[in-house]
């Protein structure tokens, strides 16, 4: 497991006559390690609404896509958070029965997380 934040890895690769080399230095940047999702109720109904609550966020411009599981991104939903929390409607209207994933981006388009989301009739 990464920790939080910027981590920078490399390999120290031994080879069977004793003799090793390092790799290239790699940044694994995990700032959204403590990023937490909740989202109710999930199933939602077609006549309904869910509620995402997000916590742990960068401060900025937050993205929200609805994506249909053959692919295709159904709707986008910006907001922002000044705080690093934030609590959003996710509308269910026009929406056929199915799983759906919700991506969470933040301003840079980095994939912040995914949230599975199944809506019933």
């Amino acid at each position: 497991k990464f920790e939080a934040g910027k981590n920078f890895y490399r390999l120290k690769m031994i080879d069977l006559d004793g003799t090793f080399r390092y790799s290239r230095i790699v940044l694994i940047d995990n700032s959204a390690a403590n990023l937490t999702t909740a989202l109710w109720p999930n199933p939602a109904r077609q006549d309904s609404e869910s509620l995402l609550k997000l916590n742990g966020l960068p401060v900025g411009k937050i993205s929200i896509s609805i994506v249909a599981s053959s692919g295709p991104v159904l709707r986008i939903l910006d907001f922002r958070s000044d705080d690093g929390n934030l609590q959003v409607r996710v509308p269910v209207q026009n929406l056929a029965s199915g799983v759906y994933l919700l991506m969470i981006k933040d301003e840079t388009g980095k994939l912040l997380e995914q949230v599975k989301w199944a809506i019933i009739r």
